[in-house]
C-alpha cells in the first residue's frame, strides 16, 4: 500500500489558482472526498490477482502516477450532484516517462527513519529511571538532543501535596520545549485522592476514577502543549497479584485518556513484561530470544535490561507515530484538514 501511496500525486494547482479557498471550501471538501474514494482503492489493492493492479501497474510494468483532471466549467454550476461528478472529468493513469522523474520518497521509505535534531525529555517515578537513562543513550546515539530527564521516587498524580508533577512538567515544557516527551508514573498512585471539597476518595471508587482520569488528562494536555508528541507509558505486570490488579485498573484509565488524544501514544508495558498467558515473569526472552532478567527482585522495578527493553518499545512507538504515520497524509494538498471534511 505504501508503494502505491508514494507514487500518487494530486494535480490541483490549476484548481487552487482559479478558485479561492473561501469561495470553494465546501466544493473542494466534497471533491477531496470523491478523490479519496476514487484513489484509495487503487492504493489498497496490492495482491497479484487485483484487477486494478492488473490494468494499471502490471500494464505499465512500473509504478504508475494517478492524477485528476478537473472540469472547471462544471464547478461553476452550484448545487447539483451532476456538476460535482462532471468536475472530475477523468482519473488519468500516466506512463511514468510522461511525468519525468518521480519525487523522492519520504525518508522512512528509503532507509531507517531519522530523529536527528529533535529535542527529547523523559521522566517519571522510580519505575521510569532505567528506561529514561537508556532512552537518553539511544536518542543521543541517533542524533536527537536529550534536553533533560527527571525521575522522582515515590511520586505520582494522587498526592500533589507531596510532589506536584503538573507543576514540574509545566516547567519542563517551558524550559525545554521538547519535540518528544516520555512520561511514566502510576506505581505509587493507588492511594486516596482529595477532591475539590477536601473529601478523600478511596482508590478505584467511581469518584476516584474520575479524579484520577482528570489528572492524567491534565498531564497529557500539558505535555502536548508544545505541539510535540507524547508517549505515556503504562504500568507493567507486578509480582504481587493484588498489586497487579490495581495496576491493571490504573492502565485502563491511562489508556482511555491517551486514546482521546491523537498526539499521545500509550505503551502497553503490561504485555511487554508478561508471558503468553499474561502472567508475571521475572525472566523473559529479549528481542533476540535470549532469556533475560527484566524485573528486580521486588517484583515492581526493572533491571537495566528491563529498562532498555521498555526504551526500545518507546522508540518503536515514536517511529510509528512521528515518522511513519505521516505517510498516510503527506501527499494531501497543504490545506487546513478541517476544511477538507465534507
Amino acid at each position: 500500500m505504501r508503494s502505491h501511496l508514494a507514487t500518487l500525486r494530486l494535480e490541483m494547482v490549476s484548481y487552487r489558482a482559479t478558485f479561492p479557498a473561501k469561495a470553494a471550501g465546501k466544493t473542494f471538501a466534497r471533491l477531496a472526498a470523491l478523490f479519496l474514494v476514487a484513489v484509495l482503492p487503487l492504493a489498497a489493492f496490492d495482491s497479484a490477482d487485483s484487477s486494478i493492479e492488473s490494468t494499471v501497474v502490471k500494464r505499465l510494468g512500473t509504478p504508475a502516477t494517478a492524477f485528476l483532471t478537473i472540469d472547471e466549467a462544471a464547478l461553476s454550476e452550484q448545487g447539483t450532484e451532476e456538476a460535482l461528478a462532471r468536475a472530475f472529468a477523468t482519473m488519468v493513469v500516466a506512463e511514468p516517462e510522461e511525468l519525468g522523474p518521480p519525487p523522492p520518497p519520504p525518508a522512512s521509505l528509503d532507509g531507517p527513519p531519522s530523529i536527528a535534531g529533535l529535542r527529547f525529555w523523559a521522566g517519571g517515578d522510580s519505575t521510569a529511571t532505567f528506561m529514561s537513562i537508556k532512552l537518553v543513550e539511544r536518542f543521543t546515539g541517533l542524533g536527537a538532543s536529550a534536553t533533560g530527564t527527571y525521575y522522582q521516587k515515590s511520586t505520582g498524580l494522587s498526592r500533589p501535596d507531596y510532589f506536584d508533577w503538573l507543576a514540574e512538567l509545566r516547567g519542563v515544557m517551558r524550559d525545554f520545549e521538547p519535540d518528544i516527551t516520555v512520561f511514566m508514573v502510576g506505581a505509587n498512585d493507588s492511594q486516596g485522592i482529595k477532591d475539590a471539597e477536601g473529601i478523600t476518595r478511596w482508590p478505584f471508587s467511581e469518584e476516584w476514577r474520575a479524579l484520577y482520569a482528570g489528572r492524567v488528562g491534565d498531564v497529557m494536555d500539558m505535555l502536548q502543549a508544545t505541539d510535540g508528541y507524547v508517549v505515556y507509558v503504562g504500568q507493567p505486570n507486578m509480582g504481587s497479584s493484588d498489586f497487579a490488579a490495581k495496576m491493571a485498573a490504573m492502565n485502563d484509565i491511562i489508556k482511555s485518556e491517551a486514546d482521546k488524544r491523537p498526539r499521545v501514544g500509550y505503551i502497553d508495558a503490561w504485555a511487554l513484561f508478561s508471558d503468553e498467558s499474561g502472567e508475571y515473569q521475572q525472566i523473559l526472552p529479549d528481542r533476540d530470544g535470549v532469556p533475560t532478567v527484566f524485573r528486580a527482585d521486588d517484583g515492581i522495578h526493572f533491571t537495566w535490561p528491563g529498562g532498555d527493553h521498555l526504551a526500545l518499545a518507546v522508540l518503536d512507538e515514536i517511529y510509528r507515530q512521528v515518522i511513519e504515520r505521516p505517510l498516510a497524509t503527506w501527499w494531501l494538498p497543504p490545506n487546513d484538514l478541517d476544511e477538507l471534511l465534507p
